[in-house]
């Protein structure tokens, strides 16, 4: 019955367009400036920028990879993917990035970021609430949750915070499959929070009827936001990717695609073989 509901109302939606605007205003689509975020409340009694970061809802939480030391230079945030079900998100059965960054451990702090809705194994848990691809239909889903400005939001704003309290010289933002799309729309949507983006397995849908696409963002990233695709060749969503980057460079953006050996899954299209080699070189 919620099904049917679902649909009828995104059809009402569909047959008036001033309706559908309240799902995501208009001038949420326009590009905000990072110092913008820093006028932004904030609440988390347990942020420690170790463990917690704080954001205008509560607490966002996160899991160091190594020794962390404010004199590194880079600043290196990992975004996942999309939960299917309640489960904790475990975190080395995922990709665990040591070799990645094993070349680069004396001038990165390292962190996964557990995404709003999702937690770790154990008690480490991001606020917000998170809905799976079973729980809605996937059009609605689309339109009101996952290419939102709400869970974009509070990932900005923990960022930014991170960002302020290391202070490195480049913010980098690993992201994969549904992370990733966050991290193409938050290229655009905060232009110059982040200096370099790698998107892994990206389902970047370039559908312009859909609201809240990654494709719409493009024209807002700066010339100085380097963003670097990594595809498996066998991904499901190769395609999407392609038409992105295709894209991306017809509006001249420092975009580039590496479509490599791999599935749709962290370990086989950035911590194996040729994608691994890419990841490293991209973090140097």
């Amino acid at each position: 019955m919620k099904k049917i509901l679902g649909i009828m109302l995104l059809c009402f939606l569909w047959s008036n367009p001033s309706i559908a605007v309240t799902f995501n205003e208009e001038k949420d689509k326009l590009p905000i400036t990072p110092e913008s975020i820093g006028e932004w409340d904030y609440t988390c009694k347990k942020e420690d920028f170790i463990k917690y970061v704080a954001t205008i809802e509560g607490c966002i939480a996160l899991k160091k990879l190594g020794k962390i030391d404010k004199s590194k230079k880079k600043l290196v945030i990992f975004l996942h993917g999309d939960r299917r079900d309640k489960s904790d998100y475990k975190i080395l059965e995922q990709g665990n990035f040591t070799k990645a960054i094993k070349d680069q451990k004396d001038n990165i702090n390292f962190f996964y970021l557990a995404r709003p809705g999702h937690k770790f194994t154990g008690r480490s848990r991001s606020v917000g609430k998170y809905k799976a691809h079973e729980q809605l239909n996937d059009i609605i889903q689309t339109v009101v949750f996952k290419k939102g400005w709400e869970m974009g939001r509070l990932i900005s704003q923990a960022l930014y915070r991170l960002k302020e309290f290391y202070k490195p010289d480049e913010l980098i933002v690993i992201g994969f499959s549904g992370g990733s799309v966050n991290m193409s729309v938050i290229a655009g949507k905060v232009p110059g929070l982040v200096d370099k983006g790698i998107l892994g397995g990206c389902d970047c849908k370039t559908n312009r009827q859909q609201f809240w696409t990654s494709i719409e963002f493009i024209k807002y990233i700066p010339p100085e936001t380097e963003l670097i695709l990594i595809t498996g060749k066998d991904d499901p969503y190769i395609n999407w990717n392609i038409s992105y980057v295709k894209e991306a460079k017809k509006l001249g953006k420092n975009v580039e695609h590496h479509i490599v050996t791999g599935e749709h899954s962290v370990k086989s299209t950035l911590l194996k073989n040729e994608g691994l080699e890419i990841l490293k070189e991209a973090l140097k």
